[in-house]
């Protein structure tokens, strides 16, 4: 189905909506390694988004919130002009997004350990993004936990993501998806035990099986 969502880029005008939609998804996709950063999918959604942004004159303060994190994390090296004070979300987005080479060629060397633990730092004090016009918990609790992984363990970012998945399977218990991203983060902290029980949790509840309680 995804071919087919990003493929309509082409034709159909960019809204926000569809935008911040698309790079959310392309967003997990990527994370679970299904595509990496460099796909051609990256490409043409970035350039969506700059379509979409000339429109603002390539401005996007007066885009919604979550339509500016998303361009933010889609563009990240692309669109200049944004709201004179940044928020910790479209910062950490646009981190992101530029460790994980999101619509680029892979880095020469490996991105530090402490710029991916900056990442988890600006996405944890974005606190709010609960009351968004959408849910975006797959930008924040995704791409956090993703970058705490991709620290040299180091316990903050690592404590950061366990609470943010504590939080996620107390009010998804149902979700592959939650517990998955949990076992993950629980395995970088070295408690192989909990993080067992959490892939068990996961597999039982359908990961790797599609369907739409799959998520």
């Amino acid at each position: 189905a995804l071919p087919a969502v990003v493929d309509t880029l082409t034709w159909l005008p960019p809204t926000p909506q569809l935008l911040t939609d698309a790079t959310f998804l392309l967003l997990r996709i990527t994370i679970h390694g299904s595509v990496d950063g460099g796909d051609h999918r990256w490409q043409r959604l970035q350039n969506a988004w700059l379509t979409l942004l000339d429109q603002y004159g390539g401005d996007v303060s007066t885009l919604p919130q979550s339509a500016r994190v998303a361009a933010s994390l889609a563009c990240h090296d692309t669109h200049q002009k944004t709201i004179e004070s940044e928020s910790n979300a479209m910062s950490g987005a646009r981190r992101l997004g530029r460790l994980m080479w999101l619509g680029g060629s892979p880095p020469t060397e490996e991105p530090s350990s402490d710029e991916w633990k900056k990442a988890v730092l600006l996405l944890s004090e974005s606190t709010d993004y609960y009351s968004w016009d959408i849910d975006a918990r797959p930008l924040f609790e995704a791409g956090l936990c993703h970058a705490a992984c991709m620290t040299d363990k180091d316990l903050e970012s690592l404590s950061i993501a366990r609470s943010v998945c504590s939080r996620g399977v107390a009010l998804r218990s149902n979700s592959p998806e939650e517990w998955y991203r949990y076992s993950m983060v629980l395995e970088a902290l070295g408690d192989e035990i909990a993080a067992d029980q959490a892939r068990a949790a996961s597999i039982s509840m359908g990961a790797g099986e599609g369907g739409s309680g799959a998520h």
